[in-house]
């Protein structure tokens, strides 16, 4: 039996606590998100420049939530981020109304600031860093648009095709991202991407549960492949 599907995407999207995702988002209000994830040295500066730059837009009270991929980076950041009210959630349980950005400083809680965003920054495609990009299907799966710099190589195909549907840009420096990202923090733009275009990335566990079936059913015949 063959079967098609890559099961590499057939994890369900993030999970995020539900009671945790209530309160969280009670505290953000309406604020429009711009969430960086991933981040790495050099795409914090990135992202916590197009943040001022959508901070003196007229009429908009963003909120950055800045998720490093190392939490242990946190230190270092937090002396970028002079002049703003900082939550840190390594630190304490909850934010306050007036934090303007939250830096997640922990592990597991992707789903959480996924949810959040109206946007998402994703770390890991600065030139020269030697990343080459982080796994877009991530935010795809939960209808976020992504923005991500130029070196993604590790996931070439999966943006190329993100882009061309509609569900993600490439940005090259703090200037395009506030750009890029604006349109989604004003309300003038939301995810509505060419999905048809994306279904080998969103076919979910279709093809690993064939998979499993398949297997189970050669098992309970007492066939061998």
């Amino acid at each position: 039996m063959k079967l098609t599907g890559n099961i590499k995407y057939a994890a369900p999207a993030l999970s995020a606590d539900e009671a945790e995702l209530a309160h969280i988002k009670a505290v953000a209000g309406d604020r429009p998100v711009l969430a960086a994830l991933s981040t790495h040295a050099g795409e914090d500066e990135i992202a916590l420049g197009a943040f001022k730059a959508l901070q003196a837009t007229d009429g908009l009270n963003p909120l950055l939530i800045l998720a490093p991929r190392h939490p242990e980076r946190a230190v270092a950041i937090l002396s970028l981020l002079d002049g703003q009210k900082v939550f840190r959630r390594s630190l304490g349980r909850y934010p306050a109304p007036g934090d303007t950005i939250w830096l997640c400083d922990t592990l597991g809680e992707m789903g959480l600031w996924l949810r959040l965003a109206n946007v998402v920054f994703l770390g890991g495609g600065l030139p020269g860093a030697g990343i080459f990009g982080h796994n877009p299907v991530e935010p795809l799966k939960l209808e976020k648009h992504v923005l991500s710099l130029p070196d993604v190589e590790n996931f070439r195909a999966e943006f190329a095709d993100m882009v061309d549907a509609g569900a993600a840009g490439i940005v090259t420096d703090e200037v395009s991202l506030a750009e890029a990202a604006r349109p989604f923090m004003e309300g003038k733009a939301s995810f509505h991407a060419d999905t048809s275009r994306l279904s080998a990335y969103l076919a979910g566990e279709a093809p690993l549960n064939l998979a499993c079936e398949a297997a189970l059913g050669l098992m309970k015949s007492g066939k061998r492949r």
